[in-house]
């Protein structure tokens, strides 16, 4: 094992201010990129999910944020995890939210058209 003095040293000047603005001004264009593309992304699931709910009745229009919420949930699952870890994954979602009360038909709309995950299967023997 080195120095702790030489250690802490390096770690000094890594983080110095003219290092870090340097590090950030080189990623920043990628940066700028990748949230353009995920804000892309959270607005399609947005509008996705409210055409899905516009085309239920009986849907009180102070749950769309809920509903929108669980698109988002799914839509970081979807991007976490795929086979059938997502499918749990999103059946525990979809347990979550259904209760705190919102129409787990819904749900199972909402997840099957705006992002066609499969509903999980148990097990075999």
């Amino acid at each position: 094992m080195g120095n702790i003095y030489s250690a802490t040293d390096r770690y000094s000047r890594k983080v110095s201010g003219t290092n870090t603005a340097a590090m950030l001004t080189a990623r920043f264009a990628s940066m700028c990129q990748r949230q353009a593309a995920q804000a892309q992304s959270m607005a399609q699931v947005s509008t996705a999910v409210k055409s899905v709910l516009n085309g239920q009745s009986g849907i009180p229009i102070t749950d769309y944020v809920s509903y929108r919420a669980f698109g988002m949930q799914v839509m970081k699952l979807c991007r976490r995890y795929a086979g059938s870890t997502l499918q749990g994954e999103v059946a525990l979602a979809k347990a979550k939210w259904g209760a705190r009360g919102l129409n787990s038909n819904v749900l199972t709309i909402i997840r099957d058209a705006v992002f066609s995950v499969a509903t999980p299967t148990p097990p075999g023997p």
